[in-house]
């Protein structure tokens, strides 16, 4: 996994940085966010999550406004520019991933997508691992 993430941040371009990249994509990915809501998402503190507030705005690639349920507080949201940034990343890794994705036979398919069901059960902390296949339900000698 640390190996594939280090391929997949390779194919990224400098600008913005992952710390950047995945606050950004957070924001959109929820529509507005609020910066508390933007901490917590991202676990960090709030003074760093407000550095990154910043930084995204001062790129152009989100705007803040007024948070309607909390006079004090401040919303983020997307821009246009912010929007074609994150379509842009996602479609370069995208396009890197298929391209090696392509290689695998349609048994290595099955075996990867059973696995993308563990990993995201433990990363979850799900009881229930994700499906189970054939081989899950055989003991030792075969029998079912």
């Amino acid at each position: 996994m640390v190996r594939l993430g280090r391929q997949l941040r390779r194919q990224d371009p400098p600008v913005p940085n992952i710390t950047l990249y995945s606050a950004l994509a957070t924001v959109a990915d929820h529509g507005e966010l609020a910066i508390g809501e933007l901490a917590a998402a991202e676990h960090l503190p709030s003074s760093a999550a407000s550095r990154i507030a910043d930084r995204l705005e001062e790129a152009g690639w989100v705007c803040r406004h007024p948070n309607p349920q909390d006079r004090r507080g401040v919303n983020l949201s997307v821009t246009a520019e912010g929007q074609r940034l994150i379509e842009q990343r996602r479609t370069q890794g995208n396009a890197w991933l298929t391209a090696r994705l392509v290689r695998l036979t349609p048994s290595q398919h099955c075996t990867l997508s059973e696995a993308l069901y563990l990993l995201e059960a433990l990363v979850l902390g799900d009881d229930e691992p994700g499906p189970t296949t054939s081989r899950d339900s055989t003991t030792k000698d075969g029998a079912r």
